[in-house]
């Protein structure tokens, strides 16, 4: 896929001095207007709305330093606060250099419940699903939405911590959950249990 480079205003929107990025969508410049909605305030919150059906990407730096992925085991969060609007999970990407043609790798899906609330996922990214592009010293993002679309007020990039794992995991089997539940209406659920993890399970590198 093609993405847009962006032109940020780097003070507004990108902490420097060893600070990791937030990203304020609606003061996001050059983004492709059929991927993106154009900037707005609803209740106080900016925002911009990722395009039903599109992929909606935009470009940034390379935050961390001159390598072609940031540190081998560094591992990132991304804070996206977005409007719950859609029936079906959104998904977010990152450019990760794994999929032909540059195109972007599949972190997470969050949302579906389509209760119109401001909410906050963490989406986490490792350094094997982070690169720079070829030849430039920029990194991509982008959100997909299905039915409406997304509104997102903004991304923080932090570091990983502990519970994020579990974190990322809950999330995980609550939106396959939510998916069955809709595909097979009259299937009946089973016993219950408790999902037991080993001791030292790694934070994802690869998700669904």
């Amino acid at each position: 896929m093609k993405t847009t480079v962006v032109v940020l205003a780097l003070s507004a929107t990108i902490g420097w001095a060893g600070e990791l990025p937030t990203w304020e969508m609606a003061k996001l410049e050059g983004l492709n207007e059929t991927q993106w909605t154009p900037a707005a305030t609803e209740g106080g919150v900016s925002y911009r709305a990722a395009r039903a059906g599109r992929q909606a990407a935009w470009t940034v730096p390379a935050w961390w330093g001159k390598t072609f992925r940031p540190a081998k085991g560094t591992r990132y969060v991304l804070e996206v606060r977005y409007k719950d609007t859609v029936k079906s999970p959104a998904v977010f990407y990152s450019h990760a250099g794994l999929v032909r043609n540059w195109g972007h790798s599949r972190l997470h899906r969050f949302g579906g419940a389509a209760d119109g609330k401001w909410k906050t996922v963490s989406v986490p990214v490792s350094w094997d699903l982070l690169c720079r592009a070829p030849g430039k010293e920029t990194t991509a993002f982008s959100i997909a939405a299905k039915g409406a679309d997304l509104p997102v007020s903004g991304v923080a990039v932090r570091m990983a911590k502990p519970g994020d794992a579990e974190r990322f995991r809950r999330e995980t089997r609550a939106w396959v959950a939510r998916a069955n539940a809709r595909r097979f209406p009259k299937l009946e659920a089973g016993p219950k249990a408790e999902p037991v993890l080993p001791a030292g399970v790694p934070f994802p590198n690869l998700v669904p």
